[in-house]
């Protein structure tokens, strides 16, 4: 269910890329085939909607990094959930907007594109499925994003540009490199269950009764794969989410232990120091945030 616009939300970011309107500098082949022209990032997008009748003359890349949401293009409904993204191509009706009970964090990024790029990603949604793919693609992100805030040079265009092409390249082109065989099924069942119960405290029991399986099974099956059993696997992916809240959230920090299922927040800060190196709070202050 969308909510309509009320166009707050409880974390934000938008931008305009310096040379959108240089007609001089976009027509050099060194930038011509993708250009991004504005971009943003919205945390928990609660009221997030927009819709276009007309459509919009760019191309509209749309990454689902937490939550979910619905687009609509044409006479098309897609569901977008986490490490989904989708493009919505220029001048066709549209409409994209949060789910209420589970509202999305997107990073968003309107772009021109032409020949093969935009052949490329004429497609429905793409669903970055790997752990190791999902940290690349939000690393070319953030470097986008760090590009595009800077004072404008021409070097700094050619190189967004050309970041933009790797970001669309390894979205749509890259493989997640998963072998189709029962064990890595297994695996990929086990992690999605991970993901989705992360602010839940389960005991090694629990997460094999959950799985159907037994804990030496499931232990062996994490450490053949990670090197790691699966309840260290689950710490990670908290801490991970810890990282990207204190990042792109303005969540204080007891909240974000409460949201990834600690009940005490000395507990987390010192579990966070230990994995990260420094504590929530030095984390926050000292990493590069797009979200604020």
């Amino acid at each position: 269910m969308l909510i309509r616009p009320e166009d707050s939300f409880d974390a934000e970011r938008t931008m305009l890329f310096p040379n959108a309107g240089n007609a001089e500098d976009v027509q050099s082949p060194l930038i011509e085939g993708t250009l991004p022209v504005e971009m943003g990032y919205y945390a928990v997008a609660r009221h997030h909607f927009r819709e276009r009748p007309s459509g919009e003359p760019n191309w509209i890349l749309v990454h689902c990094i937490a939550g979910s949401g619905t687009v609509g293009i044409g006479d098309q409904i897609y569901t977008l959930s986490a490490n989904q993204v989708i493009c919505l191509p220029p001048n066709v009706a549209h409409f994209y907007g949060a789910s209420q009970n589970d509202p999305w964090s997107i990073l968003w990024c309107h772009f021109s594109a032409g020949g093969a790029y935009a052949t490329m990603v004429a497609r429905s949604t793409r669903e970055i499925l790997s752990s190791g793919r999902q940290q690349l693609v939000k690393k070319r992100w953030t470097e986008l994003f760090d590009l595009c805030s800077k004072t404008y040079q021409f070097e700094n265009a050619v190189c967004a540009s050309n970041l933009l092409r790797l970001l669309l390249s390894e979205i749509y082109l890259l493989p997640d490199q998963q072998s189709p065989n029962m064990e890595n099924a297994r695996l990929e069942i086990a992690i999605r269950h991970i993901k989705h119960h992360l602010s839940e405290r389960e005991t090694l029991c629990q997460l094999a009764d959950d799985l159907g399986t037994s804990r030496s099974a499931l232990s062996e099956l994490f450490h053949r794969a990670y090197q790691t059993g699966p309840i260290e696997y689950m710490i990670q992916l908290r801490i991970d989410k810890a990282c990207e809240l204190l990042r792109f959230s303005t969540l204080r920090i007891y909240e974000v232990a409460t949201a990834l299922g600690y009940s005490d927040p000395l507990y987390f800060s010192r579990q966070f120091k230990q994995i990260v190196g420094v504590s929530p709070k030095q984390y926050r202050l000292t990493s590069s945030r797009i979200g604020r």
